[in-house]
């Protein structure tokens, strides 16, 4: 196969991929919003971090992989100028950030339920919305220091993601390296403390059945925040190795336009199912969507019969 023709059929699967990447996302995320705003039971604390982890993904659906289509159909050329292409690469850092660090302030939080649960329903659950603020706040400075960055070091063609390996590896190890570490910590703690509470229950507490579902609970909501983790880790450490080797050689590696390619589709397949690991790991959340699921459904299913018995009281009229 030519270098064109190779060119060809991976432009054209990238295109597809990302476009039925972006509706999985917009139609897996309205429904977890959805879920969250009819359920009453659904809003909690660490249910509104999963809610900005969610807005985050969608957003990357609408404002950047569309540009991506635009790069991969354009390559090598930028229709829309230097100033866009930065703003596309930047936008990628900055919501890449609030993923990592949305399932991080989970952690930190679950973990602060379990380990600390008086203080944690006097004190912590009452700072939702300045943490939320937080998050966001350091994934628009990451997005704009990494802006000026790109602006000062790019040519005008918006290429490949990537820059010089003095300000990559500061970069992706501020704004992703660091929070994920904290992650798989955290993470590690809570499962450490969850075992220890259920042998505690098991040997001493009289009324078990009770307090051993609630550890019991804090254990699968830890395995499903840590299946998210996981995944994130398949999808993002591609990204960062690639790129960090990619700068080391001065953005000269062999074939780098397709690696780098296939690392940041990586990146949209974990956000585009996130709300479909989260929401079918977690029971509420499972029952909520397949109820939604159900009743668009029936509803459909009404139409058409409603659309069937008119066509027939027409003809026999």
């Amino acid at each position: 196969m030519s270098n064109s023709s190779t060119f060809f059929v991976f432009v054209t699967t990238g295109n597809c991929a990302i476009i039925f990447l972006i509706f999985l996302t917009i139609l897996g995320d309205l429904a977890v919003y959805a879920a969250f705003f009819l359920n009453r039971s659904l809003r909690t604390r660490t249910n509104v971090f999963f809610l900005s982890l969610v807005t985050s993904d969608i957003l990357l659906a609408l404002l950047i992989m569309p540009l991506e289509i635009v790069r991969l159909s354009n390559y090598p050329y930028w229709p829309f100028g230097p100033t866009v292409c930065n703003v596309f690469n930047s936008g990628f850092v900055s919501l890449g950030s609030a993923s990592i660090c949305n399932l991080c302030a989970t952690g930190i939080d679950r973990y602060l339920a379990i380990s600390r649960p008086l203080r944690y329903c006097r004190e912590i659950s009452n700072t939702i919305v300045a943490s939320i603020a937080f998050i966001w706040l350091f994934a628009f400075i990451s997005g704009f220091v990494s802006y000026f960055i790109w602006s000062r070091s790019r040519p005008l063609i918006c290429a490949d993601l990537s820059a010089p390996l003095t300000y990559s590896v500061l970069l992706l190890l501020f704004d992703l390296l660091a929070p994920f570490v904290i992650c798989l910590f955290v993470y590690a703690k809570i499962f450490r403390i969850s075992r220890q509470q259920a042998r505690r229950i098991n040997s001493t507490c009289r009324w078990i059945g009770r307090e051993h579902h609630y550890a019991s609970q804090a254990k699968k909501s830890a395995k499903t925040l840590s299946i998210l983790v996981g995944l994130f880790a398949l999808a993002y450490l591609p990204f960062l190795i690639f790129h960090a080797i990619d700068g080391a050689f001065n953005e000269q590696l062999p074939n780098r336009f397709y690696f780098g390619g296939v690392v940041k589709w990586l990146v949209f397949a974990n956000s585009s199912f996130n709300w479909a690991v989260y929401g079918f790991l977690n029971k509420e959340y499972r029952k909520a969507l397949l109820k939604i699921c159900g009743a668009l459904w029936c509803k459909r299913r009404h139409r058409i019969t409603d659309q069937d018995d008119n066509v027939a009281a027409y003809t026999i009229s």
